[in-house]
């Protein structure tokens, strides 16, 4: 038997009916498709950030941790050094004024030694001064009483004769 071309128009028909159903069959397999593959692109981009982010806090949560560390380290070193130098300038620094507070106590000392010498020799001439100042007072007296010896012996010798 033969197909006539009603047969064949149906057949074309019912082809083209086949034909657009798998094409939307297909067209809403490929938007399915197409959703669970960006919504698991989605979900992988967004597990991916998430680990990344977790990576990026750790490393920078380390680096923070060694730069605090080394700072750490350096203050410490700084300090222990400044420390050193402000004890070494401390002794010079006290060195000095020892050497200073010396020097001064030797010209004090010398000064005193002369001043006490100076005192020494007022003290010698006070009292040979005074030793001086008696014997005037004695030759004073001497001669007081030889002068009332002799005004008598001149009223005795006027007197007689």
């Amino acid at each position: 038997m033969a197909l006539t071309q009603e047969d064949l128009q149906s057949i074309q028909n019912l082809m083209f009916g086949m034909e657009d159903r798998l094409v939307a069959r297909m067209d809403e397999q490929n938007q399915n498709l197409e959703d669970r593959l960006v919504a698991r692109m989605d979900e992988q981009n967004q597990k991916l950030r998430d680990e990344l982010v977790t990576r990026m806090d750790e490393q920078n949560q380390k680096l923070r941790d060694d730069l605090t560390t080394r700072m750490d380290e350096q203050n410490q070193k700084l300090r222990d050094d400044l420390i050193a130098r402000m004890d070494i300038k401390g002794r010079e620094l006290e060195n000095s004024i020892l050497e200073e507070v010396d020097r001064v106590q030797e010209i004090s000392t010398k000064h005193y030694n002369r001043l006490d010498m100076k005192i020494d020799n007022l003290t010698k001439v006070v009292n040979g001064i005074q030793m001086e100042t008696g014997t005037i007072q004695l030759l004073v007296e001497n001669v007081s009483d030889l002068q009332e010896r002799v005004g008598k012996l001149e009223k005795i010798v006027y007197h007689t004769a």
